[in-house]
């Protein structure tokens, strides 16, 4: 039996991470969420499946993560085999890095220190929280190793991205960047340790729920050509994330420690999309 913590999970890339680790019965399942009350679609599938529990915290809230990991511990003995830190801030496009004007000076800190509270710091106090129990796992057996997983973007690649033009989204990669750094520094901290911090980009993935609006169109078509400048062979089609956790798990599943610290795509290379 296999434990699994997954942040995020009322929807999107979450929710299917939760859909597929929970389909065996075996595995336990812990569905960490900001706001039980609008997880409507995770309290179905739990009436299903016995093997999911819905925990609360969010990632603005340090304090929250402490509680959200008694809470697993309790039912596990205090141990956990997977932390997959999938929650993280995104709002509509921003300005482009140079393009604040004069008086906008407290918009671009609050726009950089916003993305990189949240998903930066927020995710070091969700990751610290868990991770005294991902320790004790680790010390359970030496033929299993206990996995710290976090999901980054392929524009968190300076390679990738200094050759899409894409202009909208540098709060956004500066910070997934930056996360990417923190999973390195994980790794670096506990070498010695029978743990695997990894990072992982889902992919170009389709998340949308409902009808998109004319803005939402627009950003949509200016990443799709912004990629394909990167990348000019790509088909221009986003994937489900039912094909992004399909990858990423069997990715993660194969994962070494000669990995550890690595930053990776859902193919496990460097094929952001």
């Amino acid at each position: 039996m296999s434990s699994y913590v997954v942040t995020g999970a009322n929807r999107g890339i979450g929710f299917e991470f939760v859909k597929q680790l929970s389909s065996q019965s075996e595995n336990t399942i812990f569905a960490v969420v900001r706001n039980p009350s609008a997880s409507k679609d995770l309290y179905d599938l739990q009436k299903s499946r016995e093997n999911i529990h819905v925990v609360e915290a969010d990632l603005t809230n340090p304090t929250s993560w402490k509680s959200a990991a008694d809470a697993v511990a309790k039912v596990t003995g205090g141990t956990l085999d997977v932390l997959i830190n999938n929650a993280a801030y995104m709002t509509p496009p921003v300005p482009a890095i140079d393009a604040y004007g004069e008086g906008q000076e407290s918009k671009l800190t609050s726009d950089y220190v916003d993305f990189f509270q949240i998903n930066v710091v927020g995710t070091i106090h969700a990751t610290n929280a868990f991770l005294p129990l991902i320790l004790a796992a680790s010390k359970k057996s030496a033929s299993s190793t206990p996995k710290v997983v976090t999901l980054s973007s392929g524009v968190a690649d300076i390679k990738f991205i200094s050759k899409t033009g894409l202009d909208f989204l540098a709060p956004y990669a500066v910070a997934k960047a930056a996360q990417a750094a923190v999973t390195a520094q994980y790794a670096s901290t506990h070498y010695q340790d029978n743990v695997i911090f990894f990072t992982v980009s889902p992919g170009f993935v389709n998340t949308a729920v409902g009808t998109p609006t004319e803005d939402d169109l627009a950003a949509f078509t200016k990443i799709v050509t912004s990629f394909k400048r990167a990348v000019p062979e790509w088909n221009g089609y986003p994937i489900t994330p039912e094909q992004s956790v399909t990858s990423m798990l069997a990715v993660i599943g194969n994962l070494t420690k000669e990995q550890n610290g690595a930053f990776l795509s859902h193919k496990g290379n460097e094929e952001w999309l």
